[in-house]
């Protein structure tokens, strides 16, 4: 598992307003749920994408979700990972719109892939 890098966002400002402490491995956690979720890497690679997507974020302050959210997406893309790629995206539509009304199945892949990435 990825240990914290020591230089990384210390804040992840949330739409609703709440900020809370940047947690680096979860960013792996998340890019591994969805390599796994779509067949095209495990653990190594979700940990060397994660590398790449801390690289890319600022030192210390505060950082926008949405940003992070980009950053993850974006290094996926670049890398040739487009199946886990459109997986990040839909994830994160849908917890965009989680506030909103949601078909079942959307909660449900939801749930599945929140669940996943814990």
């Amino acid at each position: 598992m990825m240990q914290s890098a020591g230089t990384h966002p210390l804040w992840l400002d949330h739409p609703d307003g709440q900020s809370v402490y940047f947690q680096p491995v979860r960013i792996q956690r998340v890019i591994e749920a969805a390599g796994l979720a779509s067949g095209e890497f495990g653990e190594d690679i979700a940990q060397m994408l994660a590398r790449e997507v801390l690289a890319h974020l600022p030192d210390g302050g505060h950082i926008r979700i949405e940003r992070v959210e980009d950053q993850i997406e974006k290094v996926l893309l670049e890398s040739g990972y487009h199946a886990t790629a459109r997986l990040c995206i839909l994830f994160h539509s849908l917890c965009a719109a989680e506030t909103r009304p949601a078909t079942q199945h959307a909660m449900d892949v939801m749930n599945t892939f929140m669940a996943a990435s814990r």
